[in-house]
This record gives C-alpha cells, structure tokens and sequence, in this order.
C-alpha cells in the first residue's frame, strides 16, 4: 500500500508544542465496522453576535436572534431526530449555554449524548494568550461536569490557537477536534502525555447553507453530506475510513433542514459496516490501534514506500 513519508512521520511544524503523528495504518475500528460516523453539534448560542456590532457598539440585533434559535427551538428539534433513530452524538458545548441554560444541556445528556467544551462565550482562540485560554478550558470544563456528573474528554474552539493542543493534553482531555488536515484521526503527543486529534471535513451546515448558516437549500445540503459519506463508504472496502459531520442547531434545527438531518442519517444506517459513533469512542478507538492508553507516551509505527 502506497504511504505518503510526510504522512507517515510525526509533523513539528503546526506551531504547538504537541507533535502530530499521523498512524493511518495502524488505525481500526471495532468489529464488524469498517465505517466511523461521527456527527458533532457545536451548540452556542448568540456568543458571536456579540463581536459584530456597528459603529454605535449596539449588537447585530439579526445575527444574535438568528443563533439564539439554537437553544430556543433548535436544540428540542435536533434532539427529537436523533432520538428517533436511536443516534449518540458528539455537542461541543459553550461554557455560557450550561451556565444560562442549564435545562438545554441537561436534556442533551439526558438522552446519552457526548458533552465536549467548545470555548466560553464562542471565543476566536487564535490570538489568545495562552494562560487566558486555559482559563476558558478550566471555567467551561468545570461547568459542563458540575452540571452533568459526568466526564469531559474532549475540546473544539473556534479557530484553535497553536496553544489549543497543547491545553488539551495538559488539562488532562483525551481529545482535540479541530483539524481539518486529514481523513483519519491521529496522535497528539507532548512529553508523556498522548491523546488524539479527532480531524473534521468542511462540509458542515455552516458551509452548506452559507458561512453564516443564513442561506440555502437543504436539498443541496443533503446532497453534499451524502456523497461525501458515499465516496469515503466506498473506499472502507480497502481499509478502515471516518466520515465527520460538523453541525449547529441554530442551522440544523430549522425547518426543512431538521428533514436534510434526518434523511443523512437514515441514508447513513442503510449501509453495511457502518459505526455512528462519538467523538469520545472515536479517540478512544484510535488509542486502543496505537496500543497506547491516555496519558502514556506513542511511538508511531515506521512505514515505507511500497
């Protein structure tokens, strides 16, 4: 099997001090899937409206009631899909969202959903500082298990900074979500500590329906969602393959693109060998190929050009 060398070796030049090690032919999934679905809600409310203001310094009054849907209607939409076909997602959640409205985030849990961070108030993480980031990890980390009991494994910003992998692994998280670099998940190792990049695809709602979320047709949107599953489905007959999905319920949970939603996932649960699976069972999976529990130091296999 051809490996591209770049791949197969560790790359140093992300601008983190945790190293990326790329194991694609190490990775499997458990039997008898050969198909890894992870579908994400990155649930946020009007966080963002909050940075686009006018020259009055008033908020973008459209923008904010537009992402406020997501926790008023959208999330109670969302979750009525997923409960009908019996699916466990991924929602990254913000710090706010748990803090203002519980019930929400409560109701997610309840019904056997992963809860993951995604920041405070929605905060672009590219130039924090990096105490200040971990500040926002430990202040939404704190509140998601406060309020649930349960664990967090894992992290999403919006737009990571070259600090966001390195808080990962020192806050003890198992995962990080936010590379688009590749098809498969891969190690993120820093010292003794290891954990994993569970790597998306840009073909979320956002990108679908328009940057925004603001525009589109949720026909087109199946279409994209689908054949991007079809096209990696196919290639599973050669070896193992993961097909994320990055979505929003102030999008996804609109009218008539709830129904784009759902026809994914029932096109999705009528192919062999598919596993719908969470973000955490994804990086937990990939740990198990590389032999390597959380916390423990990786060495990737070496591979060659054949």
């Amino acid at each position: 099997m051809l490996h591209d060398c770049a791949v197969c070796r560790q790359r140093t030049d992300s601008g983190s001090a945790a190293t990326e090690r790329f194991i694609d032919d190490q990775i499997t999934w458990p039997a008898p899937y050969r198909t890894a679905v992870n579908i994400v809600f990155n649930y946020q409310g009007n966080e963002a409206a909050n940075t686009r203001v006018g020259s009055n310094g008033r908020v973008d009054y459209e923008t904010y009631t537009e992402q406020e849907y997501g926790r008023t209607k959208g999330i109670a939409r969302v979750l009525r899909v997923l409960r009908e076909r019996d699916v466990k997602a991924t929602f990254t959640i913000c710090g706010a969202i748990a803090e203002h409205y519980p019930d929400t985030v409560l109701a997610i849990a309840a019904d056997g959903h992963e809860i993951a961070g995604h920041g405070y108030h929605h905060e672009i993480a590219t130039n924090l500082p990096k105490e200040q980031e971990r500040e926002i990890f430990q202040t939404t980390l704190g509140l998601l298990r406060q309020l649930t009991g349960a664990p967090v494994t894992g992290w999403r910003s919006c737009h990571q900074s070259p600090h966001t992998p390195e808080l990962v692994l020192e806050e003890g998280l198992k995962y990080n979500s936010n590379s688009f670099i590749t098809d498969l998940p891969y190690l993120l190792t820093m010292g003794d500590r290891t954990g994993v990049e569970v790597v998306r695809q840009p073909y979320g709602d956002m990108r679908t329906y328009g940057r925004s979320g603001f525009g589109g047709d949720p026909d087109v949107a199946f279409a994209i969602w689908r054949s991007t599953f079809d096209s990696l489905h196919a290639e599973s007959v050669d070896a193992p393959v993961y097909v994320p999905y990055s979505l929003h319920p102030f999008i996804s949970g609109r009218p008539g693109r709830s129904d784009a939603l759902a026809k994914l996932i029932d096109h999705i649960q009528g192919r062999d060998g598919v596993w719908l699976s969470t973000s955490d069972e994804v990086a937990t999976a990939v740990l198990a190929s590389a032999s390597h529990p959380a916390g423990e130091p990786a060495t990737p296999r070496e591979t060659v050009d054949a």
